[in-house]
């Protein structure tokens, strides 16, 4: 179907999408996306109303309407492609130097550290050695620290009794279970001959990890059982057909409200309260209690 351009609506549809086009191709340029920048001002010049006429004008021929629109639509859609891929490098680039500058300002510390321990070891071993003996454990471990990823003999086997020690210490206070865990861990690492700590900290990470599977499993049954639930008024429908089978007049019944109650593993309760005609045909608001499994089927219903 030919758009005719001189009709102020589809002028006005043109010059809309001459402008968004544009407004594209800006913000790519801004941020230096160049290629996608320029394929999209491209786009924007062909959509703009008076190329077409220029054109016809030059050639000599009518071009439709539909060709412009396909040529602008592909050339835009290539450079927000092109756009995403110049964008995807540069932020690559931008990690990989940051991580390079991370790596460099690491390994400068390090030889910093290094220097500094070879010219003062036996300072350094001394200090930590009688800040450890008068019991002040933090103070030893912080004279230690700075050096934690040096090899040196000497060194290793002093940060291996101080940060023992403090490892030890800090089991010592109110620590939440998955803290306790890896001081175990840690305690196995500084020496693979604990074989205590290790079998400790083996034995909580099952524990830990058991209780977050069981967690996830409560989790994933109460998403399941809340499915159940009617998304327009929150009744349960398995709990309306069992309450509808025991009124005298299951037309009568209009749901109240509906609110989930306790669940387990296996099976969850559900509250709803419903007005209803009783034999004498009066309407009463009634409370019912149903105990349901996590496949929705009613197993028990007492009304209170």
């Amino acid at each position: 179907m030919e758009i005719q351009l001189g009709s102020k609506f589809w002028l006005g549809v043109a010059w809309t999408c001459f402008a968004f086009i544009l407004f594209a191709a800006a913000r790519m340029l801004l941020e230096t996306l160049w290629i996608g920048g320029l394929t999209t001002l491209l786009a924007a010049v062909i959509a703009a109303p008076p190329l077409r006429s220029k054109l016809q004008e030059m050639f000599k021929i009518k071009i439709p309407s539909v060709v412009i629109v396909v040529m602008s639509a592909g050339l835009l859609l290539q450079g927000i492609f092109l756009a995403g891929e110049a964008q995807q490098r540069q932020s690559d680039e931008v990690e990989r130097t940051t991580e390079q500058a991370m790596k460099a300002r690491i390994a400068e510390k390090l030889a910093v550290a290094e220097s500094d321990f070879v010219s003062r070891k036996f300072e350094i071993l001394a200090d930590a050695q009688s800040k450890f003996e008068s019991g002040d454990v933090g103070a030893a471990k912080s004279a230690l620290i700075r050096y934690s990823r040096l090899q040196d003999p000497d060194l290793v086997r002093l940060r291996k009794v101080v940060f023992g020690a403090a490892l030890r210490k800090e089991l010592e206070t109110d620590i939440a279970e998955d803290r306790r865990a890896a001081v175990f861990a840690e305690l196995a690492a500084l020496d693979p001959s604990d074989k205590e700590s290790a079998a400790m900290a083996s034995e909580m990470n099952s524990k830990i990890q058991s209780r977050r599977a069981r967690a996830a499993s409560a989790q994933a049954t109460l998403e399941a059982v809340k499915s159940q639930f009617s998304r327009l008024d929150g009744s349960h429908p398995a709990v309306e057909r069992a309450i509808k089978g025991r009124m005298k007049n299951p037309g009568s019944y209009k749901h109240v409200e509906t609110r989930l109650g306790d669940a387990s593993d296996e099976t969850y309760t559900v509250i709803t309260r419903y007005r209803g005609t009783n034999s004498f045909n009066a309407t009463v608001t009634t409370t019912a209690v149903a105990t349901l499994n996590t496949n929705g089927q009613v197993i028990w219903l007492e009304n209170q």
